[in-house]
């Protein structure tokens, strides 16, 4: 799910998100379409004056004709600045990412892992896409989509979302109009402290996210006892003459 893995990113870089950006197919550009992944990250907590952050370098962008065959520059495509790895102000984005993830998915996922749907936050979602195009069709009326399970239909006037935090806020909207919401009761936080990622359990008394954070935290709360050195003592005691 784009929602774990945009939470699970520990370490901002321009590596890590395109990561993700490649991995949940996230498109914000007619760029991004022509190259089959998206080169632009925008977060929608970003000031008033919208800015395009490049993940990649500059001299990695072919050329962009206009329909003129005129050569034109991304924020010439985009209609927006665009800031490369190399501008100083670029790490900018990385604050407002992490931002949104500790002030609104975290929470939200964290809740989850307690068996708990915030339907507040659901609630303000769908306010907030009603407010950029997005509205429940009747069943009178033609629609973008539709889930034939449910029967719910919407129209979605944006081409392309504009933000990442739109597309992970719209997985979460998904979900829950397609009452396929229970599924995040299955999320868990990793017990294993150093690590804390979190995952979809596959058992209910699942407490790691792998076995091997489930084995660092056994031998943790080995050594805690004291019976690792205890056992490295009497170890060291019988094999003497090895190390002599």
């Amino acid at each position: 799910m784009l929602l774990l893995d945009f939470c699970n990113i520990k370490e901002w870089t321009c590596s890590t998100v395109l990561g993700l950006y490649k991995k949940n197919r996230i498109i914000h550009s007619e760029w991004g379409v022509r190259d089959g992944f998206e080169k632009f990250c925008v977060s929608k907590y970003q000031p008033k004056n919208p800015l395009g952050f490049a993940m990649v370098a500059a001299d990695e962008f072919e050329s962009w004709l206009s329909e003129d065959d005129d050569i034109i520059s991304p924020s010439q495509w985009l209609g927006r600045p665009i800031l490369f790895p190399s501008n100083p102000d670029h790490s900018q984005i990385w604050g407002r990412l992490q931002l949104s993830k500790e002030e609104f998915y975290a929470p939200f996922l964290d809740k989850c892992s307690e068996g708990v749907l915030d339907l507040y936050l659901v609630n303000d979602l769908l306010n907030d896409f009603q407010k950029i195009g997005f509205s429940l069709a009747s069943p009178t009326q033609e629609n973008d989509a539709r889930d034939f399970e449910t029967g719910i239909a919407w129209n979605f006037k944006a081409k392309y979302l504009e933000t990442v935090e739109d597309y992970v806020s719209w997985e979460i909207l998904s979900l829950f109009l397609n009452k396929k919401a229970g599924i995040l009761k299955r999320v868990h936080k990793c017990e294993w402290p150093e690590c804390g990622a979190y995952f979809m359990k596959k058992r209910k008394d699942q407490k790691y996210c792998s076995d091997s954070c489930s084995s660092s935290m056994r031998s943790a709360r080995w050594r805690k006892t004291g019976k690792a050195t205890e056992y490295m003592r009497d170890y060291m005691r019988q094999n003497r003459e090895k190390y002599i």
